[in-house]
């Protein structure tokens, strides 16, 4: 520095330190302005800078700007050396991403760019396209007024988001999506609409002649009615949900910036309402609200107003059922109320006579009662047909198995008749009401036979309520209410309501336990011995009975054996 400063200051060098500076100055000059000049080509941007982002140069060149700089859209309009140094060296920024690999697909997913007022203001596409001289030539079909949406405060890149980067071509990069299209009618309606209030109009003749043909192909397809629309209404519904859900997540992360045009999110325009509205075309073509509403499909009861019960049988709206249902065609509403509402795999090709027997065995009847069907519509089904299950016809439906004890230490009760073993599985008193009538066990039909309440209550087994002489427990009553008679070798043959379900062994295993052993009854004496009991009373004395026994019960025995 000293010796520059020492030649600018010596009379004879200075002309010479002059000159080299000078030319210094201009060959760096020089320099940046061939290197702004190369990093701002489309040949930069395609080759180097966007290397990343094939799909969107590919884009580029499949559009009419394809030979148009891409400064003349991505930097300020007139802008001046250092707003585009400036620019350079944000952009710069993407290099981090591009070489660690972390950038993401698509760039600029949600169009932000193009609705930015602040990055793609109209002069942008004004300082080449003079919108007051030139032509306006739309597509056939098209009616537009670029001098209303312009006077509102829209700039062209709000429908035009793609005119650059046109991509009519499959994407070439693993994971890459194509962008939405602000110029179709799905688009239109972010602002425009049919609803009351919309920012603008929704009716045909606002962008289109009167000649235009309005049916989308689509709509023309052999299956499109009735089956094709319904999927279609259904997908759109599902697309508007997700996109709705996308735009409020997104708007709690914005800081409230105004650059951003105040339109909504393309996905939240349904397809299906650009020309329908709801109220008046689909639910007047339906007989009720589309898609059906969540009390619809589940209703709380067979008669609730609102649920598809009430519909179905209605004369104005089950016609409408059959022609989207088809249930005299197909197994539609069997599926479901005969398959999978009820836990069972519903077979078309047999008849559900055939098939609820095994359904209602298996997962019981609560599945059909309620929102179905009640009590009665079942026994009277069951009553004029009388069909008897076959579980009924089982020897032991009524009453357990025959007692067989192997060993003296096996467990004197081991039957347990089949109607309590169906009665005690899930759903099984529902089942059971279908034929013989509600309130379980203290249904008339149960009470008929068991007399007693049936599960027997707390303080009516053995031990609940200690026995004595006066009181021997609740069982005790009941059973002497009507007490069994045991005849003299005839192990078994009982009668009264306790031996209904109870063997005499069974008496005999808890009241005569010390001596019991489980080949006879207590009084019956076994093969090759002698009668329990005496052996018993021998040992402990007949005090030991009193507590059960009175001395005339006793006495009556042993009388009437002699």
């Amino acid at each position: 520095m000293r010796r520059l400063l020492a030649g600018f200051k010596d009379p004879i060098r200075r002309p010479r330190f002059i000159i080299w500076l000078g030319t210094v100055v201009l060959a760096l000059a020089a320099g940046v302005v061939l290197i702004l000049g190369a990093v701002s080509s489309r040949w930069f941007c395609a080759t180097m800078c966007h290397k990343v982002q094939d799909d969107a140069m590919i884009a580029y060149s499949h559009s009419s700007h394809a030979k148009v700089s891409c400064f003349a859209c991505h930097v300020p309009v007139n802008a001046g050396t250092h707003t585009l140094i400036y620019y350079k060296l944000k952009d710069m920024m993407g290099v981090i991403p591009t070489v660690r690999n972390t950038y993401e697909l698509p760039l600029n997913a949600e169009s932000e760019l193009a609705l930015n007022k602040k990055e793609m203001p109209e002069e942008k596409c004004t300082q080449c396209h003079d919108l007051a001289h030139r032509k306006i030539t739309p597509s056939a079909g098209i009616i537009i007024n670029h001098d209303v949406h312009s006077k509102a405060g829209y700039q062209c890149t709000v429908c035009h988001n793609r005119i650059a980067h046109n991509e009519d071509f499959d994407l070439t990069l693993p994971g890459n999506t194509k962008h939405a299209d602000f110029m179709k009618m799905d688009a239109c309606f972010r602002c425009h609409g049919l609803q009351p209030g919309a920012k603008a109009p929704g009716e045909c003749v606002a962008c289109h002649p009167k000649d235009f043909n309005l049916k989308p192909r689509y709509h023309l397809q052999a299956d499109f009615y009735p089956t094709g629309h319904a999927k279609l209404a259904l997908l759109a519904e599902e697309t508007v949900a997700a996109a709705e859900a996308a735009e409020k997540e997104a708007a709690k992360q914005q800081s409230g910036s105004e650059e951003k045009a105040d339109i909504p999110a393309m996905g939240t325009v349904d397809t299906c309402t650009t020309c329908h509205v709801k109220a008046t075309f689909c639910d007047k073509c339906h007989g009720m609200d589309m898609p059906h509403s969540a009390a619809f499909k589940e209703p709380k009861s067979a008669d609730d107003p609102a649920g598809h019960p009430v519909f179905s049988k209605a004369e104005a709206t089950s016609a409408k059922c059959e022609f989207c249902h088809h249930q005299s065609k197909t197994s539609f509403c069997d599926d479901c109320h005969h398959g999978s509402y009820v836990k069972w795999m519903f077979d078309s090709k047999t008849p559900w006579r055939q098939q609820h027997a095994a359904a209602v065995t298996r997962n019981g009847a609560d599945g059909c009662l309620g929102k179905c069907h009640d009590t009665k519509s079942c026994s009277d089904c069951h009553n004029r047909l009388k069909p008897i299950p076959t579980s009924h016809k089982n020897n032991s439906w009524l009453h357990g198995p025959s007692l067989k004890l192997s060993s003296p230490s096996q467990s004197v009760e081991k039957r347990l008749a089949g109607h309590a073993v169906s009665f005690q599985k899930p759903g099984g008193p529902s089942a059971c009401a279908v034929c013989h009538g509600d309130g379980g066990t203290k249904a008339a039909f149960c009470k008929g036979c068991h007399k007693l309440d049936m599960p027997h209550p707390v303080g009516f087994g053995p031990g609940e309520v200690k026995p004595t002489k006066d009181n021997g427990g609740d069982h005790a009553k009941d059973f002497q209410a009507d007490p069994p008679k045991w005849p003299r070798g005839q192990n078994g043959s009982v009668a009264g309501v306790c031996v209904n379900c109870h063997t005499q062994p069974f008496c005999d295993s808890c009241h005569h336990k010390d001596g019991f052993r489980g080949r006879a009854p207590w009084g019956v004496p076994r093969v090759g011995a002698v009668q329990e009991h005496p052996a018993q009373v021998r040992a402990k004395g007949a005090e030991a009975c009193m507590g059960c026994h009175q001395e005339a019960y006793c006495s009556h025995c042993h009388v009437s054996s002699r």
